[in-house]
């Protein structure tokens, strides 16, 4: 892969990641099932949930174009790699050692890619 592929599938990671995590910060203003699509369509974070993710979808199919997916597609795990991180460190959430083990199994996973 050259730079311009790694960028693409890093710009992927990245905007996939920011949807996820703007997804969870407008779900926290959701309290009340019979106003759930105001209250969902009412906070900028669903719009930006939906632009990450919509630019997410836009690299990723500029990824499609050059990269064999049975190689980028695995690289979009480094995504739960990311949201593991952030769920602990930004939302303060405990994550057992059995997923920080996923986690490394991931890294591992990823590491074995590059190396073929």
């Amino acid at each position: 892969m050259d730079i311009v592929e790694i960028s693409l599938i890093s710009a992927t990671i990245v905007f996939i990641s920011l949807g996820q995590i703007f997804q969870k910060l407008a779900s926290r203003n959701i309290n009340c099932v019979k106003r759930i699509f105001i209250k969902i369509f009412s906070t900028p974070y669903v719009l930006l949930a939906g632009i990450s993710l919509a630019l997410g979808m836009l690299s990723w199919l500029f990824v499609l174009r050059t990269v064999k997916l049975s190689i980028a597609y695995p690289m979009l795990s480094l995504s739960y790699v990311i949201i593991t991180l952030v769920g602990k460190i930004g939302f303060k959430e405990k994550v057992p050692l059995h997923r920080w083990l996923g986690v490394s199994s991931i890294c591992i996973g990823i590491f074995f890619l590059f190396q073929g």
